[in-house]
């Protein structure tokens, strides 16, 4: 089913190709691996092992909209 306003599909050319790269294709030349800059400042120093947690947000339990506004002027 085809609507009347939808455009009329484009003819297609059976010699025509949309040629793009695969990524994951193996490549002729051999990928060897680059030593990364470490961004601590000594590299022998202690690695943060986790963040300190954020405090949780004030939560509104109001019932009107006057309570909301009060609220988020506070």
């Amino acid at each position: 089913m085809q609507l009347e306003s939808a455009p009329s599909p484009m003819p297609r050319s059976p010699g025509l190709w949309l040629q793009i790269p695969n990524p994951f294709e193996p490549s002729d030349q051999p990928v060897t691996d680059e030593l990364m800059q470490t961004v601590s400042p000594v590299s022998s120093g202690q690695r943060v092992a986790a963040a300190p947690a954020l405090p949780q947000p004030p939560r509104f339990e109001g019932r009107t909209m006057q309570d909301r506004r009060n609220f988020m002027r506070r």
